[in-house]
Order: structure tokens, then C-alpha cells, then sequence
């Protein structure tokens, strides 16, 4: 983003890859958000220094407070009509709403990808057979620019597709891979999942030594 400004909300919750203190994409270093038992811990880094447990729905900011508020791999855990109606609430007219996700996993082996897109699939096939969807909700993050402009709260909208390189080595790739949500939530075996598996390609493929990550990024924008 090339715009300055002086307050910056950032949302991130903790469940999410991206949170990690090793995951990739840029820091945003205005202000951060945690989420921990699906609250919102917001710490303004601006010349008064303000620190607040809230939920996306209802931060407790004032209106018009923010210039941007960012949604960091996250705004697929968020229901998206009240987080909306709360994001254009505590934004300046002309601010804006970044919501911005990274594709996983990044660029690196084809043989890599495909086992980790099946450890995927096998934890949604566990979660649906074992009846624990109920206790799981997300929203396709490929309808976040639909519902955006849906809402009727931004007067412009639109997708932005970045890609950034950086390194990383096999145990980070694996550490990466058990952030994910559902494997937290719901304790299935390696083996069960194909974690095993994954963990041998890994090491053949990437190995104890850093390569170049390819990795693209999502960001779609709405304009208030």
C-alpha cells in the first residue's frame, strides 16, 4: 500500500497460519490484533498507546477512527455481514478494507503440492465423517470480494494478486502445515491425515537447508 497514515486496525487471528512468528507476507507495524478464544486483542502502536479485548463485530472503536483495517489471513473465520457493517463503521470515508490471504502451499515441488493438498482434503473428509463440521465455521475465501461488494458499505472493490520470495527449509514447512486450523481443533493421528507421508517429501524435496518459496498473495480492497 503506497498511502500513509496515522491509524491502522489490523485483525489477525491467532488460528490462522499467517499468525505464526515464522509465517510470510509483510508486517504491518501501525497497530496488530490477536484473536484468543475468538476475541479480538487490538494494540495501536500510534503516539497514545491503546490496548482492547473486543470481537470483530463490536470493537468498541469510535466511528470513523481508522484510515485502514487490514484482515490478515483471516477474514474467512469472520461472519462476514456484522465484521462488515463493523469495519465500514470505524472506517474514515475514502478508507480503506484489505482483506489478504496467501495461497497455500507456496511454489516449490509439484510432488510437495500435491501431497499437501491431500493432507487437505483428508482433514475436511475426517471432519464431515466424524459429524465435527458443526463445530467449524469458515466462509469460502474465494466469495470474500462478492460479499465485500455485496454489502453496499464500499464504493469501490476490487482484487490485487502479489507474489513474494523468501526462504524457507523443511521444518518450516512442516511447522507451517500443522498451524493449520483444523488440525488443532480436531486431534487426528499423522497417519491419518497423511502427515507421515508429507513429512518424507519434505525432507527429500526441501531438506534441512533454506530454498526460495514462491508465494502468491490475495488482497481484495474495498473503498469506503
Amino acid at each position: 500500500m503506497t498511502r500513509t497514515t496515522n491509524d491502522e486496525v489490523q485483525i489477525v487471528p491467532v488460528a490462522a497460519t499467517s499468525c505464526g512468528s515464522d509465517a510470510p507476507g509483510p508486517t504491518i507495524s501501525r497497530s496488530n490484533w490477536r484473536v484468543y478464544d475468538r476475541r479480538l486483542y487490538a494494540t495501536a502502536r500510534t503516539d497514545n498507546h491503546l490496548s482492547r479485548a473486543a470481537r470483530h463485530q463490536r470493537t468498541g472503536l469510535p466511528d470513523g477512527c481508522a484510515d485502514i483495517v487490514t484482515a490478515a489471513q483471516s477474514f474467512h473465520w469472520m461472519e462476514p455481514t456484522s465484521t462488515l457493517a463493523e469495519i465500514a463503521r470505524i472506517l474514515r470515508p475514502g478508507g480503506l478494507f484489505a482483506a489478504y490471504d496467501y495461497d497455500w502451499p507456496p511454489t516449490l515441488n509439484w510432488e510437495l503440492d500435491q501431497l499437501a493438498q491431500e493432507v487437505v482434503e483428508r482433514l475436511v473428509e475426517l471432519v464431515k465423517a466424524r459429524g465435527l463440521a458443526h463445530s467449524l465455521k469458515i466462509w469460502s475465501k474465494n466469495t470474500h470480494l462478492d460479499r465485500m461488494r455485496e454489502s453496499g458499505h464500499f464504493r469501490f472493490t476490487r482484487e490485487v494478486v502479489l507474489h513474494h520470495i523468501e526462504q524457507g527449509d523443511a521444518t518450516r514447512f512442516l511447522e507451517m502445515m500443522r498451524t493449520n486450523a483444523f488440525s488443532h481443533q480436531f486431534q487426528f493421528t499423522e497417519q491419518e491425515i497423511g502427515f507421515d507421508r508429507l513429512r518424507q517429501a519434505a525432507l527429500q524435496h526441501i531438506g534441512s537447508e533454506p530454498i526460495p518459496w514462491y508465494l502468491s498473495y490475495r488482497v481484495r480492497i474495498g473503498i469506503k
